[in-house]
């Protein structure tokens, strides 16, 4: 393996294709569709990283022995046609690793609510789907994997990963009856959340509560739109992230949390993935408000 060329389709900053070289693997490539990401992987880890899509290296006539898709599938309008243009690229005797989030298992990871459907995610992936995906692109499944994983302190997440070598004949395809049992499960459970989150808050809704909410993201975006909020005195957003800082979310504003230290509206968190950390930089700043955990995921 130590010998062996891999190209990592979808590589961002070049984290994994760093792991990859402190073992030994020397024969790195890695190619994104955010230039910025390709320029910190080129600065922070002196890698081969380009700017651009796979079909240039097409053009080019590279070939490597092993091709990594990791989080990608789900997020590009053709899979299928993808997996074929890794196929091009694929020496005779390499392997192409594929790994997504797996909608047979969305139910146990209790995360916010309908957060697999975040815009990013137009895809779902089941490990027989995964496997005819790959047929249908010249390529046969010779392994697959479902697994759980951490992605942080409260928030668990499915990954399917299956291990395709090119397919000399013609290969049959799977029945695939699990996804759409899994989807409408995960829909129920995730409806099930939803009232949840609106019985906790009807008490500060019926009273009027000043809240500040801390976090302007997907999922504080998703609850607005539902109504989850309708009830709720906001009077401000608040945000780590620079780029939302400054806007407005349903004419109220976002403020970056050192523009609140002399306010003394209570708090909500609204954010299960990265609560602990605002948690933290609330304890940091010294805050003295009065903070409410939408979720308790400490």
């Amino acid at each position: 393996m130590a010998t062996s060329s891999v190209l990592d389709i979808g590589c961002a900053t070049g984290g994994f294709l760093a792991e990859l070289r402190s073992l030994g693997i020397q024969t790195l490539t890695g190619i994104d569709p955010s230039e910025r990401c390709a320029r910190i992987a080129q600065e922070q880890h002196g890698l081969d990283v380009r700017w651009g899509t796979i079909d240039s290296l097409i053009q080019e006539g590279k070939a490597f022995d092993v091709i990594t898709l990791i989080g990608v599938l789900e997020h590009v309008r053709d899979a299928r046609e993808l997996l074929a243009k890794a196929r091009a690229l694929l020496r005779p005797d390499g392997f192409i690793y594929v790994a997504s989030p797996d909608v047979e298992s969305f139910q146990r990871c209790r995360n916010a609510p309908f957060q697999q459907f975040s815009t990013e995610h137009i895809n779902f992936f089941s490990e027989a789907s995964l496997k005819n995906l790959g047929t249908g692109a010249g390529l046969q499944g010779c392994s697959s994997r479902r697994w759980i994983t951490q992605w942080s302190a409260s928030i668990l997440d499915s990954v399917v990963s299956v291990k395709y070598i090119t397919a000399h004949h013609a290969s049959e395809v799977e029945p695939e009856r699990a996804s759409e049992r899994a989807l409408q499960a995960y829909i129920s459970d995730c409806e099930e959340q939803v009232e949840l989150l609106r019985q906790r808050l009807s008490t500060l809704g019926c009273c009027r509560v000043p809240l500040i909410v801390w976090g302007a993201g997907s999922n504080t975006r998703f609850l607005l739109n539902i109504g989850v909020f309708r009830d709720l005195n906001i009077v401000a957003f608040v945000d780590v992230n620079p780029y939302l800082q400054g806007r407005i979310l349903h004419e109220i504003p976002i403020v970056s949390p050192t523009e609140i230290r002399s306010r003394r509206e209570k708090i909500l968190i609204c954010s299960k993935a990265f609560e602990l950390d605002i948690k933290a930089t609330i304890e940091k700043l010294n805050l003295g408000n009065e903070v409410i955990a939408l979720y308790n995921a400490g």
